[in-house]
């Protein structure tokens, strides 16, 4: 513990060793930043993959219907998704402008 004549300052921190439920409340944050990252790197690498298909595409696998979701509520591509009894397909249509720019964002400028 850092102190100064018997007081903490607010510029210093208190050092204290975690204890159970602190660590437990650090693992499951570290966890939900790590699904966090997850949730928005995987779709910007599925519409990375995009970028090159001439479109429109049809898409039946269920974990890529679930990237183009995030990727439509996020207006980074126009795609219809359509649920039967027979399964759940996907029609992507077009990158938006803003997929466009984010892929843009992801270039590297020496190439």
């Amino acid at each position: 513990m850092f102190s100064h004549s018997g007081k903490t300052p607010n510029a210093f921190w208190k050092v204290e060793k975690f204890n159970g439920n602190r660590w437990k409340t650090l693992q499951g944050l570290i966890q939900n930043v790590a699904i966090h990252l997850e949730k928005r790197i995987v779709p910007l690498e599925f519409l990375k993959q995009l970028r090159p298909i001439a479109l429109p595409i049809t898409v039946r696998d269920p974990h890529d219907i679930d990237k183009l979701r995030v990727l439509r509520a996020a207006g980074m591509v126009i795609a219809d998704i359509n649920e039967s009894a027979s399964g759940t397909e996907a029609v992507v249509h077009e990158l938006t402008n803003y997929g466009k720019i984010e892929l843009s964002i992801e270039e590297d400028p020496a190439n």
